[in-house]
């Protein structure tokens, strides 16, 4: 509710990058560097808030893509949801093949108290990227 009454009062690709960036910096840093539970919780406090809040703005997204045209309306929502979907089936694989990696666990000065160091820089490399591209979306 809090993505979609600010993507109402605010410029959506603005709302987007700063929601974007906070879940970034969450994950980089809290998830990154957590060493207890305390540090878990407030990362998934605050990834709950921001990066798992991106479905809230397709409403104003979409009213900015389609206009009046109801035909583009069902073709945005369309694909907002297939994309959700291939996202949601590759990451499973993804994920596994990066816990595979193991590319710096156990190295001095490793990343991610866990295994999860390639992870973690992956979710929020792709969390960045993903925010990123609504410097292009049009400013309304």
């Amino acid at each position: 509710m809090v993505s979609g009454s600010l993507s109402d009062r605010f410029p959506v690709r603005n709302v987007v990058m700063v929601s974007t960036t906070i879940a970034t910096i969450a994950c980089l840093v809290l998830w990154g560097f957590a060493t207890n539970a305390a540090l878990l919780c407030t990362f998934a406090i605050a990834w709950g808030i921001t990066g798992g809040s991106l479905a809230g703005y397709w409403g104003k997204m979409i009213t900015i893509i389609a206009r009046d045209d109801p035909g583009v309306t069902v073709m945005s929502f369309s694909t907002f949801i297939s994309l959700k979907g291939i996202g949601s089936l590759t990451s499973g694989p993804i994920s596994n093949s990066l816990l595979n990696y193991q590319a710096i666990k156990g190295a001095a000065g490793a990343y991610g108290a866990t295994n999860y160091g390639v992870l973690i820089i992956y979710t929020a490399v792709m969390t960045f990227v993903g925010g990123s591209v609504l410097v292009f979306f049009p400013k309304k």
